[in-house]
């Protein structure tokens, strides 16, 4: 689940049993929906629609594309800005790779072939399948009048996995390892279903009050980009600086497994943040929640 880096950091405060542990965003299979989706024909309905809450994969009262397009109207955020937004993900993705940014956290994964070599897959795919002339061109997709979500300003179905080795610091001297960084503060917020876009706005206040800092001492902003219009809604309404945020492009450019992606964002901050900075991460949640994690560099 997206909030299971502030799970695992709540078990190592609780008690030494959790002094050390592994918190890991699980292999997400979003290949399988079609394929679950299908399957709702053959057996009880009843059974899909608890498969794909239970994942993360639907919200049972709006769909989050709806709610996407409730959070541009409400915050006045455009189709054209979404648009310039999603390029702008790509854009930063394509010089990440191309620079060996994102090459320090990513594993390459190798399968098996029957009489051939074996596929390697060493980097994010969905960077490089944008055609830009095309952005403006595509139809919205969940509301077919004055809609301004698209498949290109929303995040993509992908299958990942991440990892985080967490531990005290009594631990890490036990284990005689170097921390990489530290977690500061996290926080949770909740809001109506149709809200859950601009939910991070909510948890990262208190997140920041519970280290002790402002928005001004946070180096580098992760805001997860499940939509284009989560990411514009949440820096309008914190009212950071844009240049800061999402970097190295995001969930548009890279791809949201679901599960996955909280891990994955807090330790990309891991990996680009310098020593002494902080970073702060915020993602929110099909239900109407969000999480946030303040991080320093060690």
């Amino acid at each position: 689940m997206d909030g299971n880096v502030e799970i695992q950091a709540a078990k190592i405060q609780n008690g030494p049993e959790f002094s050390g542990l592994l918190a890991r965003g699980p292999p997400v299979p979003t290949c399988w929906l079609p394929y679950i989706r299908w399957a709702c024909a053959r057996i009880q309905q009843s059974q899909c629609i608890f498969y794909q809450f239970h994942n993360h994969c639907v919200c049972l009262t709006v769909q989050q594309g709806n709610c996407a397009e409730n959070t541009a109207k409400n915050n006045n955020i455009s189709r054209e800005e979404q648009d310039a937004y999603a390029i702008t993900s790509y854009t930063r993705s394509k010089a990440a790779y191309e620079s060996g940014v994102l090459a320090k956290e990513i594993v390459p994964v190798s399968i098996p072939q029957r009489g051939k070599a074996d596929v390697v897959v060493s980097e994010d795919e969905e960077w490089r399948r944008v055609d830009f002339s095309k952005v403006p061109k595509l139809r919205a997709v969940f509301q077919k009048e004055n809609g301004t979500v698209t498949a290109a300003n929303a995040s993509t179905l992908n299958d990942g996995a991440a990892a985080l080795v967490l531990m005290t610091a009594d631990a890490a001297k036990r284990l005689n390892v170097t921390p990489l960084a530290r977690i500061v503060s996290f926080a949770d917020a909740a809001l109506a279903p149709i809200d859950f876009a601009i939910a991070p706005a909510f948890a990262v206040p208190k997140a920041l009050d519970a280290a002790g800092l402002t928005k001004d001492d946070i180096s580098m902003w992760e805001i997860n980009e499940a939509f284009s219009v989560v990411v514009l809604a949440n820096i309008k309404m914190l009212d950071i600086d844009p240049a800061k945020v999402n970097i190295n492009g995001g969930a548009v450019s890279l791809g949201h497994p679901i599960g996955m992606s909280g891990a994955r964002i807090v330790g990309h901050m891991v990996h680009n943040l310098q020593s002494g900075q902080y970073g702060l991460a915020g993602i929110c949640n099909g239900g109407g929640g969000a999480s946030a994690v303040i991080i320093q560099k060690l």
